[in-house]
């Protein structure tokens, strides 16, 4: 069995959900497991498919987009009429759209990497957790008109603002 890998983007293609209903109506004439493997199998091949023929190379769809917008530009530049306008934004689009799916593969492609490698590579967690750190951290506040960045001043600052909110806008009530 040949393996496979669903893509986020393709969900983006007009044409998409097309190829998944065409493909999703095997008639076996009875309804079980078996039944569900062939429509799955006759999806896969379908968007096999369409992901090889239709929906084409990104990498090279990218590139091609952004040729067509420095085309038209040039040609805009040289004659400004309405039509080359209008083409100039069409072909801005296409490639906005192109540049999005690629964000969207490489994205994807990430998550999987972090999937397969993340988990076993302690290392590469312990350094992403050490950056969000780093970056979640408070360095300094404003309090009583000053800006405080010592860290003793910090902590002090933060568990008095705390205490006070807490214990002035809480009633308690007993029996």
């Amino acid at each position: 069995m040949s393996s496979f890998k669903f893509q986020s983007i393709w969900v983006l293609h007009h044409t998409f959900m097309d190829q998944v209903r065409m493909a999703w109506v095997v008639h076996t004439g009875e309804f079980s497991m078996l039944t569900l493997q062939l429509e799955l199998a006759a999806v896969k091949r379908r968007l096999k498919w369409w992901n090889r023929h239709i929906f084409g190379n990104l990498f090279h769809k990218v590139k091609a987009a952004s040729e067509a917008v420095m085309c038209v530009e040039a040609a805009y530049h040289v004659d400004p009429s309405p039509v080359l306008l209008m083409e100039l934004n069409w072909s801005k689009v296409e490639y906005i759209l192109r540049t999005r799916m690629e964000e969207d593969f490489w994205r994807q492609k990430s998550i999987v990497r972090w999937v397969v490698e993340g988990e076993h590579n302690t290392r590469l967690f312990h350094s992403l957790v050490k950056q969000k750190r780093v970056r979640t951290r408070i360095h300094s506040t404003h309090a009583d008109g000053r800006i405080i960045s010592d860290e003793i001043e910090l902590q002090a600052s933060t568990a008095y603002f705390f205490q006070h909110h807490l214990s002035n806008n809480m009633i308690f009530k007993c029996g």
